[in-house]
């Protein structure tokens, strides 16, 4: 986690770069829409002659997620003269050279080198583009630009699933490889084009950006955000696990895991479209309560036997997901001091990654304990909903404390706009 070196503006922007936020909204949705289409692709569709085998796409998805969270912590230390723009065509750069590897073949080294530079793509994605989307909106209007950002992730989750399919079914792939390499450079070159010139950066040592931003995340009022973070991705991933492993969490209702798995991006998705007129309005407690109740019970009934339970648990935890990951964001650009966004930024992609290992840990953790160490897996899972639900409201309480300290007030607790 590392240190932001980008002199601000002291003045607050009053009016909003609209180019650069939907140039920043159309990046997102490409370099996620191109990613899942090519990863759905490459088990089961020929392209070069060969489908790339499962033990080989297993360990070409664990080389780019590790290559992912070591770039993101240096992003912003490492790369701070370039710029939010500069680094978001470099990560654009990244992506197509990794699709034309791929093009080249499907085999190694090229399927590595697709991990590899696919890996340092979004590392250096992830935290750069939520903080040139931070400081493109002008306060009042970063909610929405939080929430159509969630909005347009959540489209190339469904999105990219069905357009794969009918890649497969007209033969298209290899030439598809070529058409999504070029998407990802009209994406970098359109951020580019639309945002305004960087500002001066100080001669700083990598070392000491590197401490700097290290000391910034490890402080309150950014360490409740990062903790916040953590148990959103630890809970979403959680909930995916254990639906992949549905034969052995709820037998009964094992023939509907493939709706169910694709029921919660599409409800997320209808969702945030739903809130976009209202969200600002909430406020932040109110946000936070819901978000507990909403979790604690979606996890709760999503474990049950009935499928319509189940579905409105899905449904449940959607909503929850839906206000949580927008005000995690808006939350994090009000606690990152001058000119360390970045840094927090990185610090919460990464704070994410690591509740999406330890979500996917507990839920195969329950699957193999249950029934003996534990009660059944279903049973544990509604245990820790239950658990869910109290940390989620005790971090809503700390994070309302610590930003009436700090003024921090993303969110108006009344009503209004960040």
């Amino acid at each position: 986690m590392i240190g932001e070196v980008a002199i601000p503006n002291t003045r607050e922007q009053e009016k909003s770069n609209l180019r650069s936020v939907v140039a920043g909204i159309y990046l997102t949705f490409v370099t996620n829409v191109d990613y899942l289409i090519i990863a759905t692709l490459l088990p089961v569709a020929v392209i070069g002659g060969r489908t790339v085998a499962a033990a080989e796409f297993s360990l070409a998805l664990s080389i780019r997620l590790t290559v992912a969270m070591v770039v993101t912590s240096a992003t912003p230390a490492l790369l701070a003269r370039l710029g939010n723009a500069g680094r978001l065509l470099l990560a654009a750069i990244f992506n197509l050279a990794g699709f034309l590897a791929l093009f080249v073949t499907t085999a190694a080294p090229g399927l590595y080198v697709f991990a590899v530079l696919g890996g340092m793509g979004a590392g250096v994605v992830r935290p750069t583009l939520r903080t040139l989307l931070a400081d493109a909106a002008a306060p009042a209007h970063r909610s929405k630009v939080f929430q159509v950002f969630f909005v347009a992730m959540n489209a190339a989750f469904v999105l990219g699933p069905v357009i794969s399919r009918g890649v497969v079914s007209f033969g298209w792939a290899r030439a598809f490889l070529v058409i999504v390499a070029v998407a990802e450079l009209t994406a970098g070159l359109a951020v580019v084009l639309t945002s305004k010139a960087a500002p001066p950066v100080r001669a700083e040592r990598v070392r000491t950006r590197l401490r700097d931003g290290l000391l910034v995340c490890v402080r309150p009022p950014v360490l409740p955000v990062l903790v916040y973070a953590f148990g959103i991705y630890f809970g979403m991933d959680f909930m995916m696990t254990s639906f992949l492993l549905y034969d052995h969490v709820v037998p009964g209702l094992a023939g509907y895991r493939e709706f169910f798995l694709s029921l919660e991006p599409l409800a997320a998705l209808v969702l945030e479209l739903c809130l976009l007129p209202v969200f600002a309005r909430l406020g932040r407690p109110g946000v936070y309560a819901m978000v507990a109740t909403a979790c604690g019970a979606g996890v709760f009934l999503a474990f049950s036997a009935s499928f319509w339970l189940v579905f409105s648990g899905i449904v449940l935890f959607a909503f929850a997901e839906s206000l949580a990951l927008p005000q995690n964001q808006l939350d994090a650009t009000a606690a990152a001091p001058a000119g360390r966004q970045a840094s927090v930024f990185s610090a919460l992609v990464i704070a994410g990654c690591f509740g999406e290992i330890f979500g996917t840990m507990t839920a195969g953790y329950l699957v193999r304990a249950g029934g003996t160490s534990l009660p059944a897996a279903a049973t544990s899972a509604q245990f820790l909903a239950v658990g869910m639900a109290v940390c989620f409201g005790a971090a809503g309480f700390v994070l309302l404390r610590h930003g009436r300290r700090n003024a921090l007030s993303p969110v108006s607790e009344g009503a209004g706009a960040p």
